[in-house]
């Protein structure tokens, strides 16, 4: 496995997780930026095509945006089904 660090070179900054190929060009994905802000970005794109204020904001976006393709959002908390740095649907 490749550590992060080294695949955040490999991949110019996107995570690990947009790079896969199991994704699909219609395919969006919900962000939370360093600013606190959310971006809604497409696989491996290096800008965001949208960003909001609100997580809930940038899914609503991003789901008049998909054309067809999923919605995966970033989980932005410690639940019990899941931790940050893992993509859930709604």
């Amino acid at each position: 496995m490749v550590s992060f660090e080294r695949c955040a070179t490999i991949c110019r900054g996107a995570t690990p997780h947009r790079k896969s190929a199991m994704t699909h060009k219609d395919d969006l994905f919900v962000e939370q930026r360093s600013q606190g802000d959310y971006a809604v970005r497409r696989p491996n794109s290096e800008r965001a095509s949208h960003v909001a204020s609100t997580q809930r904001e940038a899914i609503d976006w991003a789901n008049e945006h998909a054309h067809g393709g999923a919605v995966r959002i970033e989980r932005v908390r410690r639940t019990s089904k899941g931790v940050p740095d893992h993509w859930r649907t709604e």
